[in-house]
């Protein structure tokens, strides 16, 4: 038993389950309105509440309903443009600079499956959210966590692979901490 991944597995769990639920919500709470949505500013620029601050500078600028039916416009374009960053082994681009890699096939099959041709639309990660809200891309196929930032003005899928965060230490210094807390300390 190892309580430094068995604590994280369980939290990450009870996080993708409280994300999943919070998205279902947000989804289902975005359909019902017809009217475009404004960032509650007062509620954001508490001082006492950085972290409102951070999640207002994230979502405000991309907080606005769906404008179209998605698969019409994709179906009625004949291409689906996938929002992408390179992210090894997920996304990146061999020497001929074509497309490669697990999200990449994964685009492609549903492109398939659609009738349609796939275009990928390249992007930094400060961008996936709002290119995918803007429609410069129809979906995006990449490494991107569910947080309730994106799950305000997007729609989440089940996930296609998962990955976890692991602390990485010699074999002397795992033997010397048993848990999180001896790790969290400085000079470690």
């Amino acid at each position: 038993m190892n309580l430094a991944t068995d604590s994280l597995q369980h939290n990450g769990l009870r996080t993708r389950a409280l994300m999943l639920t919070l998205g279902l919500l947000a989804a289902a709470a975005a359909g019902a309105q017809t009217a475009p949505r404004e960032a509650p500013k007062s509620a954001w620029t508490d001082a006492q509440s950085p972290a409102r601050a951070r999640v207002a500078d994230t979502v405000a600028p991309i907080m606005r309903p769906p404008a179209v039916d998605t698969l019409a416009t994709v179906r009625q374009r004949g291409v689906l443009r996938v929002g992408v960053v390179q992210v090894p082994p997920m996304v990146m681009q061999d020497r001929n600079n074509n497309y490669v890699g697990y999200s990449v096939d994964l685009a492609r099959r549903l492109a398939a499956d659609l009738g349609v041709r796939v275009e990928f639309v390249e992007t930094w990660w400060t961008e996936v959210m709002p290119q995918l809200v803007d429609g410069h891309s129809d979906v995006v196929i990449t490494g991107l966590w569910m947080n309730v930032p994106r799950a305000l003005v997007a729609n989440f899928t089940q996930p296609t692979a998962s990955e976890g965060m692991y602390l990485i230490g010699s074999r002397p210094l795992a033997a010397q901490r048993r848990s999180l807390e001896a790790f969290n300390q400085p000079g470690v």
